[in-house]
């Protein structure tokens, strides 16, 4: 005779009396505020202290932005050829730079792997100080 096995338990049926095993208390223990019925405990609930939310600062616009691009000398390779010019709307036209920038934002050019660096920059283009040494060699 095959025997079946259960392979959901079900659901326990708390507070249904003495005789269920789970009644009077229903596994809450006894009197305060997660005993009682409704709704609990907000997630920004800190027992005696003051929530989270209260104790921050209200600052206006307090969004991170994004402000610092780097790239490659590698990166700048993929897309450029040896001599030309590099502004910002060239990087912005190849997909390098978002087409909105965040104001005062800092764009700045870092040595790769590859040591040669053919391309002119812009002067709105921040350069490493490898750069700059680079192509004073050159």
């Amino acid at each position: 005779m095959i025997a079946l096995v259960k392979i959901h338990h079900s659901k326990k049926r708390v507070g249904r009396g003495i005789a269920a095993g789970q009644g009077k208390t229903a596994g809450r223990g006894t009197k305060g505020q997660n005993s009682r019925t409704g709704k609990k405990r907000h997630s920004g609930f800190t027992t005696g202290a003051s929530p989270l939310q209260m104790r921050l600062p209200k600052i206006e616009g307090n969004k991170v932005v994004n402000r610092y691009y780097s790239l490659t000398t590698d990166r700048l390779a993929q897309f450029f050829q040896k001599d030309d010019a590099i502004t910002i709307k060239e990087l912005q036209h190849h997909g390098l730079l978002p087409q909105k920038l965040p104001p005062k934002a800092v764009v700045k050019v870092i040595m790769g792997t590859k040591q040669d660096f053919d391309l002119k920059l812009d002067s709105a283009i921040a350069h490493s100080k490898s750069i700059v040494v680079k192509v004073e060699t050159a």
